[in-house]
């Protein structure tokens, strides 16, 4: 019977627990974007976000190039705010703090606040694309890239689509 329960109760609490909730985000093309619909009530769910921001952390922190870089010394780290296309209205507290913390977590790297402190920067958008003309096909990309502040070469970059 405890076998039972160990086996087949207890991950069923564990997964339930770990359901994702969506939420409506309210997303408006612009006219000027020669797109006649507008996107309402879209079901996306930022937790889906969150995933891929964990994951592009992860890779940065296990690429090659950036790992040389911080295995002689903890390199200093200025992370910028994620820009978004101003298409899009969601908030992204959350995601901020999501690579905030994985990069704090890994300690790897020294955040400082300004850019001039820093020997990198990380810089975060997400942006609305249309693929084709009659606004068929829509996609969000969250992009992250590490930037050399000496230098401005970028280092290590992921990209990550969302299709609408």
């Amino acid at each position: 019977m405890l076998k039972y329960i160990i086996f087949f109760i207890f991950p069923l609490f564990f997964l339930s627990a770990c359901q994702t909730q969506k939420i409506q985000l309210d997303k408006q093309i612009k006219p000027t974007d020669n797109c006649p619909k507008q996107i309402e009530q879209i079901d996306l769910a930022d937790i889906d976000y969150l995933l891929y921001a964990n994951r592009m952390i992860d890779s940065m922190i296990l690429d090659k190039q950036v790992k040389m870089n911080y295995l002689l010394s903890r390199v200093t780290l200025y992370i910028q705010p994620i820009e978004i296309d101003n298409k899009i209205d969601m908030d992204i507290n959350a995601l901020n703090q999501t690579i905030y913390n994985r990069i704090v977590r890994s300690g790897k790297f020294i955040i400082v606040n300004s850019i001039e402190q820093s020997n990198y920067q990380l810089l975060a958008n997400i942006t609305l694309l249309n693929i084709k003309q009659n606004c068929s096909n829509l996609y969000e990309t969250l992009s992250l890239k590490l930037k050399n502040t000496d230098t401005n070469n970028i280092l290590w970059s992921d990209q990550k689509v969302f299709s609408l």
